[in-house]
């Protein structure tokens, strides 16, 4: 299964699934990256929803903490540069050296970190559909028993 996206300097990316090795690589990179993760105590003790904590300060500025340690994270690079192996940008194979080469160089950094989250999601999203669902199976199974009492 391929994913292709426009980038906003108008090249075309092309993401092909990496093997299953590589995908949970980089998915146990992002998760070392990250760290634990609390939820501040205010949405802890509140009815949860998605809509609110999305609306929380302290937990915007915890996202946004917890992001730039993934964007900094030296294997999390590595992984993603890894996943690039079944990447092509303008129908040329995403390398390292292309980072390098003077006709690439400033539109792949304009487009990296767009090209490192399509990566990321097509490359870890889909371990995490099932996942998901169930989550919200039990938030709703929950939610359904909290409202019957």
């Amino acid at each position: 299964m391929s994913t292709e996206i426009v980038l906003p300097s108008g090249a075309k990316l092309s993401i092909t699934l990496s093997p299953f090795d590589d995908a949970m690589a980089l998915q146990e990179a992002i998760g070392e990256a990250m760290g634990d993760v609390q939820l501040p105590q205010n949405l802890v003790e509140s009815e949860f929803s998605i809509a609110g904590v999305l609306q929380d300060p302290e937990f915007l500025s915890l996202l946004a903490n917890k992001i730039k340690s993934v964007m900094l994270s030296k294997t999390v690079r590595a992984a993603v540069f890894k996943c690039f192996e079944r990447v092509t940008y303008d129908s040329l194979k995403l390398t390292r050296a292309m980072f390098y080469d003077p006709a690439f160089t400033e539109p792949l950094i304009r487009d990296y970190y767009v090209i490192c989250w399509e990566v990321i999601k097509a490359n870890c999203l889909p371990f995490f559909d099932s996942l998901i669902s169930r989550l919200k199976t039990n938030v709703t199974t929950t939610a359904s028993i909290h409202g019957s009492k």
